[in-house]
């Protein structure tokens, strides 16, 4: 916007380098869940046993790179009321119609949480210094005023 700011080169591509960090990161959990939306339908075959086996070992390693970067799956308990400080780790969802399994997301508000729809990752430990790559999705129960 018209504003220039001199910053040194080697910190310039610091922060890319991270960026991509995290990317890869979000590309490899985008891959261990489409390995377990397989797994679903195949475990219920008998003739895909093999395979079924062999993706499991597959999402395990990929898991396994996560772990060792430092990058962990968490979530929030069933029961938690949910307060505006946890804005940043948690994305509320609601059904997108009766008798459906489809979720949509909705804004965030206050409620107690009564299921978790899919865990989050956050890389850097826990507290304030992790750095969130999804959040927690989960379905509340409105807070009544």
């Amino acid at each position: 916007r018209g504003t220039k700011v001199n910053l040194p080169e080697g910190y310039v591509t610091m922060v890319i380098a991270k960026d991509r960090e995290q990317a890869i990161f979000e590309e490899l959990i985008t891959q261990i869940e489409y390995f377990e939306s397989l797994l679903v339908g195949y475990r219920k075959n008998r003739k895909l046993k093999d395979a079924v086996e062999e993706l499991e070992g597959f999402r395990k390693r990929l898991e396994k790179i996560l772990h060792n970067q430092g990058v962990e799956p968490f979530v929030i308990d069933v029961g938690t009321m949910l307060t505006l400080k946890q804005r940043r780790k948690v994305q509320i969802l609601g059904k997108k119609g009766w008798g459906t399994r489809d979720f949509m997301k909705r804004p965030f508000q206050p409620g107690e949480v009564t299921k978790v729809v899919r865990p989050g990752y956050r890389v850097g430990g826990e507290g304030e210094k992790a750095v969130i790559l999804r959040k927690v999705e989960v379905l509340i129960r409105e807070a009544s005023e």
